[in-house]
């Protein structure tokens, strides 16, 4: 290699070697991002895993009080507290699958 022939290849090594940062920066700015997701969709899951429960834990005892005020109207008010119940966790299905998908569109 000649004295001439440095410079070019100082110039190739340091664009190589600006190019492979930039790959390993993008690397892990994906994976943050992925892991990101990953996290909010569990919260997410956990969160609507606890209002389920404490939702049912609630409806439990609001039919027992309303089922204490007479006991002919409890068949009503429970068909009206199972509905209710069946609504919110079909919403709570909803946003989970379109939290979920979301993250798989960001991922990519």
């Amino acid at each position: 290699m000649s004295l001439n022939q440095v410079p070019a290849a100082l110039y190739q090594a340091n664009l190589a070697f600006a190019q492979r940062i930039g790959r390993l920066l993008q690397e892990h700015q994906q994976k943050w991002l992925a892991l990101g997701v990953q996290s909010v969709t569990e919260d997410y899951a956990r969160l609507g895993n606890e209002s389920a429960e404490a939702f049912r834990a609630w409806q439990k005892a609001s039919a027992a009080a309303l089922g204490e005020l007479g006991q002919g109207a409890q068949a009503p008010v429970s068909d009206f507290w199972n509905q209710l119940a069946r609504q919110a966790e079909a919403t709570q299905a909803f946003w989970v699958s379109a939290i979920a998908k979301q993250g798989d569109k960001n991922v990519k």
